[in-house]
């Protein structure tokens, strides 16, 4: 009956020791249970002369067997406090028994290794053993790092190593000989382990401490705007001042690709207008401030051109001294009146044309002792003058010109069409037989060679037509002045 009972008291114990669980002390485990585990007995004899056994009705000679829960072996700082921990002793006839403890051998205050013996001895006199080593450890330098164990910084941030603190017990602060191992470089994304060593008067190390210091990409931001005034295919090109450029082909907004970080600096510059617009820049550099830089505005504006003309005297010495005015007319929006004397000095319309506007200018009165001008462009003369407004100012200029005329009323010219091609200046002339005069309308200037052929028609009933002067259907010769009898006549 009373192994029975010390069975019911033990049970719980041995069911929870047989489990496979972390390590618990045995004041941890009686907590658990509910159960009262005496304290270790110290001093107890190694023998069995303390112990009768009465009258057993077998033979016993399996010692009991003992537990530890603790650290084996365990290890203490120098001077650091011991505190003792007793083993459970279970017999398989006798239940609990008590478990008697040696540890007079541990002292703290000397580095060192000791042997702490725990016995226990059942009724029948058997006898077990269990040792604990216990070892003391030389007092290391103590480390304690200052400010956060895990920093995080942006990249480009500047980093300031707080450093850690040192203190051993006999050689007191040793702050200032602690070493640290590795580098931040905020330059660089990444993850930078610190190391803090420090060792006391007789080389003995603290324990290494570790700071992580973890530099993240800096965020970085976009810049451009907007641009107004493009029409149609127009397009302008910017360039920043990475040289990268942009073409922008409508009014909408634009942002380069390249990216900066804050309190970097752009700058962007203007390449390439549409023909005929001016392009204006507001905005167009500054200092990136932490957010994507959108107010860069382009602007752009037609420009207006001018049409200005001017009137040149004649290189012929008999009218080179002679006065003229000419009035000139324009039909843009209304109607402008320009005039030009014989100061050759140029002289501007007054209203304004852009590029692509439809502009007409005619000649509409020229007083003078010779009666023809004509605007002179790209070599050719003409009294009227159409066309489109270029790019650019235009600047014409207006010359004296002479003119061919004759009489197609010779015999025989009948009713018939005739031809006269001027070869010089590639002008044809179409005349009706049995008209009073013609006039070749494409003019010449002075000292201009003209070189005229006529084509009788197929359908004729006569000859061939010639000129009069020349008998011949050609007529050629330098203009120095208006030719009026350059007449025809066919023969039968």
């Amino acid at each position: 009956m009373r192994l029975l009972s010390r069975l019911l008291i033990v049970l719980p114990l041995l069911l929870l020791l047989g489990c496979d669980q972390d390590p618990k002390s045995l004041q941890a485990i009686a907590q658990e249970r509910e159960i009262s585990i005496p304290a270790c007995v110290t001093n107890a004899p190694h023998t069995t002369q303390p112990y009768t056994k009465a009258s057993p009705t077998h033979t016993d000679t399996t010692p009991p067997e003992l537990t530890f829960y603790g650290d084996n072996p365990l290890t203490l700082q120098q001077g650091e406090s011991y505190q003792r921990e007793c083993a459970l002793g279970i017999d398989e006839t006798d239940g609990q028994v008590t478990v008697y403890i040696d540890d007079t051998q541990v002292d703290t205050s000397r580095v060192g290794e000791y042997t702490i013996l725990f016995s226990a001895v059942d009724l029948a006199g058997n006898l077990a053993h269990l040792e604990r080593i216990v070892r003391i450890l030389p007092n290391l330098p103590m480390l304690t790092l200052i400010g956060d164990q895990n920093l995080t910084l942006i990249e480009g941030a500047c980093y300031r190593e707080r450093g850690a603190s040192a203190y051993d017990l006999e050689d007191g602060n040793l702050t200032s000989q602690v070493i640290i191992s590795g580098e931040v470089n905020t330059s660089q994304v990444g993850r930078t382990l610190l190391r803090y060593d420090v060792n006391d008067s007789e080389g003995n190390p603290a324990h290494s401490l570790y700071r992580s210091v973890e530099v993240l990409p800096a965020p970085t931001y976009r810049y451009g705007g907007s641009v107004t005034g493009l029409e149609g295919n127009e397009s302008v090109i910017v360039i920043d001042e990475a040289g990268d450029s942009l073409t922008l082909t409508s009014n909408t907004s634009f942002a380069f690709l390249q990216r900066l970080h804050s309190q970097e600096h752009y700058g962007i510059s203007l390449t390439v207008s549409p023909l005929g617009k001016e392009c204006t820049l507001l905005n167009a550099s500054g200092t990136i401030a932490d957010d994507n830089v959108t107010d860069i505005t382009i602007s752009c504006h037609p420009i207006p051109f001018t049409i200005q003309c001017r009137a040149v005297r004649d290189a012929n010495p008999d009218h080179n001294e002679s006065d003229f005015t000419i009035d000139l007319n324009s039909t843009q929006t209304h109607q402008q009146l320009l005039t030009l004397d014989q100061d050759q000095n140029p002289m501007r319309f007054k209203d304004s044309w852009y590029y692509h506007d439809a502009y007409e200018l005619f000649i509409t009165r020229v007083k003078s002792d010779y009666p023809y001008f004509d605007f002179k462009q790209d070599g050719i003369l003409s009294p009227h003058l159409t066309g489109e407004m270029p790019p650019h100012d235009l600047n014409l200029t207006l010359v004296p010109t002479y003119r061919i005329h004759g009489d197609a009323s010779g015999s025989n010219t009948g009713d018939y069409k005739y031809t006269i091609q001027n070869h010089a200046n590639r002008s044809d002339v179409t005349i009706d037989g049995g008209e009073s005069s013609y006039q070749i309308a494409y003019p010449v200037e002075y000292n201009e060679e003209f070189n005229l052929t006529l084509f009788t028609p197929e359908d004729a009933p006569h000859g061939e037509c010639t000129f009069m002067d020349t008998s011949s259907t050609a007529f050629e010769g330098v203009m120095d002045e208006n030719i009026d009898t350059i007449d025809i006549e066919c023969y039968e």
